[in-house]
């Protein structure tokens, strides 16, 4: 878990599951969420985070919400394809219910890999820890 600070920080970075965040929005993932295989990747509980999910697939709208109701306290889409940045927003007409109140930033795909893999390091070193290995 990668951390950082923030207004109500700090907060964990937790990778979206499926990393799109497109279909069924979780309810609770730490819950019936994580039984459906949606979710974070090595589960969403252990205080505040922050999503980490790619673009495509859906909205932008979609995929913050899919943050929010999987508990997050904001989320991080991270672009596809090389390029320049993106303005996000809800232009697929998609319903706004339930109301997204979670801040979101867009990330270059090379700043979402960079984060993504510093969240698959520590998860491995704290594997390593709990297991009495070194990191």
């Amino acid at each position: 878990m990668v951390r950082f600070s923030g207004s109500a920080g700090p907060w964990m970075l937790r990778v979206a599951v499926p990393f799109d965040g497109c279909g069924p929005a979780p309810a609770n993932v730490s819950e019936a969420g994580a039984a459906a295989g949606a979710g974070c990747m090595g589960g969403c509980g252990g205080g505040p985070f922050a999503m980490l999910l790619a673009r495509g697939g859906c909205s932008f709208i979609e995929k913050v919400r899919f943050a929010q109701l999987a508990g997050a306290a904001a989320a991080v889409v991270a672009n596809n394809a090389e390029g320049g940045y993106l303005v996000m927003s809800n232009s697929g007409g998609y319903s706004s219910a339930p109301a997204v109140t979670i801040p979101a930033v867009f990330v270059a795909r090379r700043d979402g890999a960079l984060l993504a893999a510093a969240v698959e390091r520590a998860a491995a070193a704290a594997a390593a820890a709990s297991a009495g290995g070194r990191t």
